[in-house]
């Protein structure tokens, strides 16, 4: 019985840690700063619209793909640039909705 309490002790530290890694931080999560983001302040504006640059990025690199190929066959171009367009709406989603 030992044993199993050690092996969940260690696994709960584990997980702990992992949370830490994953949580935001308190301080951060700042209510009263939202209706600023959600203003029309060019600066609000800016911020709100800069995650779209990854999507930005995305969509060049899937347009010019095969004439990225011709440069460098050996990356995959597609997938880098929905990698991308993905990380663009992830990027949003984090920054500006949480």
């Amino acid at each position: 019985l030992r044993k199993v309490f050690e092996a969940y002790s260690y696994l709960s530290l584990c997980e702990e840690s992992m949370l830490h890694l994953v949580r935001s931080d308190p301080s951060a999560d700042r209510p009263e700063w939202r209706p600023y983001v959600f203003s029309r302040h060019p600066l609000a504006v800016a911020y709100r619209y800069s995650a779209g640059g990854y999507s930005f990025a995305g969509l060049l690199l899937l347009l010019f793909a095969d004439r990225m190929r011709s440069y460098d066959a050996g990356v995959w171009w597609c997938a880098l640039g929905m990698a991308l367009v993905v990380q663009g709406a992830v990027a949003y989603l984090g920054d500006v909705q949480s």
